[in-house]
């Protein structure tokens, strides 16, 4: 039995209890911008936070003259925070103690433990289970704008085991969040390098006659291969797509999917769910799929295909 099995069995023989996440949370406030002028904070923004570490990565100094709208929440070291808009891009983070008294955008939902029922930590930890996001996708509302509401996440119920056990679980998990860290961290060197080598290694200088022999040609991508669907970017917005355009799918939710449109369509809030469903497309060995972002409230991605050698 391990040690956290032992803690439950003393502490809570007959069983975990359960509360919603607003039970075990104090009230916070918001800024007053006319008490603080000339005062500069630190401003988490939506952006702020690293979607695979957890980490604020970036913030931008703020004062009553230039703050946006939203930098309106006051947060505390040991708050817990969760974006609200696109709630399933997982953007939470925990406040370290660089950040006491900084303000957070009100994209943000803010939650400060009440320490004699819960830790920080364990939060943190709950809010990446696939059960507080199955949670989420239930009670979003939006569909270019997905956002769930404050009220909805402090409504969802969590376990809440003693503190002691609360540590244990804590301790293990925080071991694996550091390893996760590291490598990460050494996944993005290895990218760095891949760039560094790939844009040294592919850079040749245009051939002249006088030395062709040593030189690359440079040539166009036209005379290499033959472009098999693709003929522009579109414009911004919810525009008719035509059928010689391929359209891949990129959001949060799914795994990305090829589609094949429709000779013509018309891309609506509406329809667009149901139009992604169950569309693929197989495309010859050896293709290339250059991409171009289209409106990202769509989640989507056109491109161009381009078959090589053809």
């Amino acid at each position: 039995m391990s040690r956290i099995d032992e803690l439950i069995t003393d502490l809570c023989p007959d069983g975990v209890e359960f509360k919603s996440l607003g039970d075990v949370v104090h009230r916070t406030a918001n800024i007053k911008w006319s008490d603080v002028e000339g005062e500069e904070f630190k401003y988490i923004d939506l952006t702020s936070v690293d979607r695979i570490t957890h980490a604020i990565i970036e913030t931008q100094t703020v004062t009553s003259e230039n703050a946006p709208s939203r930098a309106q929440q006051i947060v505390r070291e040991g708050d817990v925070i969760f974006g609200t808009t696109r709630p399933m891009l997982k953007r939470y983070t925990v406040i370290p103690a660089e950040f006491d008294g900084d303000i957070c955008s009100t994209g943000y939902c803010v939650l400060r433990p009440n320490p004699e029922l819960a830790l920080p930590n364990f939060i943190f930890h709950l809010l990446g289970t696939e059960a507080f996001y199955a949670y989420v996708e239930a009670n979003e509302r939006g569909a270019s704008y997905p956002a769930i509401s404050d009220s909805a996440v402090k409504a969802f119920r969590i376990p809440l085991p003693p503190l002691e056990v609360q540590r244990e679980i804590v301790k293990v998990l925080d071991t694996f969040t550091k390893l996760e860290a590291e490598l990460e961290a050494e996944l993005e060197a290895r990218r760095r390098q891949y760039q560094y080598y790939r844009d040294a290694l592919l850079t040749f200088g245009e051939r002249t006659d006088a030395d062709a022999s040593k030189q690359a040609r440079i040539t166009t991508l036209g005379e290499i291969g033959s472009f098999m669907r693709g003929t522009g970017i579109q414009k911004v917005g919810y525009p008719a797509i035509y059928g010689n355009a391929i359209i891949m799918q990129w959001n949060q939710r799914t795994p990305p999917l090829n589609a094949k449109l429709p000779r013509r369509g018309l891309i609506t809030r509406a329809t667009t769910p149901s139009f992604w469903r169950g569309f693929r497309m197989t495309l010859p060995a050896s293709t290339i799929l250059t991409g171009f972002d289209g409106r990202t409230g769509l989640s989507a991605r056109r491109v161009t295909a381009l078959r090589a050698g053809a």
